[in-house]
């Protein structure tokens, strides 16, 4: 096992010392070479280096002077016109022209390909750039043009607007209970075609067979056709009720408009101890969720919005119905 050690080491040892060698004669010879270059005399022409200088300054000056007058960057193909010129110059300078004055027109056509990739490269992030706003500007106006579009659908159908029934007291000469039924709309926009169909009993969220066949059966309905209700007052829908001081009276109002199906069970009893009517009731939409209550005894009623998707599925189901 030493031994293997012992043939590594020396040849990490060999390798080293030959690239130390090799390393050693290439400087010696870029040195050599250097200082042979510096002996040689350099043929550089007073017309030759007075053309370049002259070519580098007006490059420069008009690198630096072009935005000012054309509000933007030197424009793309600007140095290769430049690089053209200088094969131009060269062309005519013919033979007159010397190795030293060649290498710098060399460097020169190198520099302005440098400056043109760089002024590439900026046109192209530029380009990007306006192409990324004018995206963003064309998503905010495809927004505010849907935003439109949902208003006017809002408008048209109603949106997520829904109706509240209220049993308001008047005054009955007779002494018997009596109550004005109004109706109002909760939500920014107003209801259309709007039917109400009214029965007394509970709710059923469960739509339970029994609950169909004693709804077609036996009790007791009152249709009204409202038409359109607004959103800035109250409107009687047409019915008077007379409820019992001796129990807790329970009405079902189902609201049909061109956005859903609403269900509103009212319950109203008198409270024997304050001597005042108490009213509570739920809000269901047709799919049977909870969107308003209002408990007996509150001073506010609760609301339930309903989440996004949800929404979003009443509105497609709602313009589909809508265009049919």
């Amino acid at each position: 096992m030493s031994g293997k050690v012992r043939t590594i080491w020396t040849n990490l040892v060999s390798i080293t010392v030959q690239l130390r060698t090799s390393i050693q004669n290439a400087t010696k010879a870029f040195w050599t070479w250097l200082k042979h270059l510096l002996k040689r005399k350099m043929e550089y022409s007073v017309t030759g280096m007075s053309l370049q200088v002259g070519f580098i300054l007006i490059c420069y000056a008009c690198y630096q002077m072009w935005p000012a007058f054309e509000n933007h960057s030197v424009p793309t193909g600007a140095a290769i016109a430049a690089l053209g010129f200088a094969a131009v110059v060269m062309t005519f300078r013919g033979t007159d022209i010397s190795k030293t004055e060649q290498i710098v027109w060399v460097l020169i056509a190198f520099l302005l390909l440098f400056v043109e990739i760089k002024v590439i490269e900026a046109d192209r992030a530029k380009q990007d750039s306006d192409h990324r706003a004018e995206m963003v500007e064309q998503q905010k106006e495809f927004g505010k043009t849907l935003r439109g579009l949902k208003d006017t659908e809002d408008a048209l159908t109603g949106g997520d607007s829904y109706d509240v029934i209220t049993p308001i007291p008047v005054f009955s000469p007779n002494e018997r209970p009596k109550f004005v039924l109004m109706i109002s709309v909760r939500g920014k926009n107003p209801l259309w075609d709007v039917v109400i169909e009214m029965e007394e009993g509970p709710i059923n969220t469960q739509y339970e067979a029994s609950h169909v066949a004693e709804y077609f059966a036996g009790k007791l309905r009152t249709t009204v056709k409202l038409g359109a209700v607004s959103t800035t007052y109250m409107r009687p829908i047409g019915i008077v009720i007379h409820p019992s001081k001796k129990k807790t009276n329970v009405y079902l109002f189902s609201t049909w408009s061109r956005v859903q199906l609403t269900r509103e069970e009212v319950d109203l009893r008198f409270n024997e101890r304050t001597k005042r009517w108490e009213t509570a009731w739920k809000i269901y939409r047709e799919d049977t969720r909870l969107i308003n209550e209002l408990q007996f005894g509150a001073t506010r009623e609760k609301e339930f919005p309903l989440p996004t998707p949800a929404k979003e599925a009443l509105r497609k189901s709602t313009i589909l119905a809508f265009i049919e």
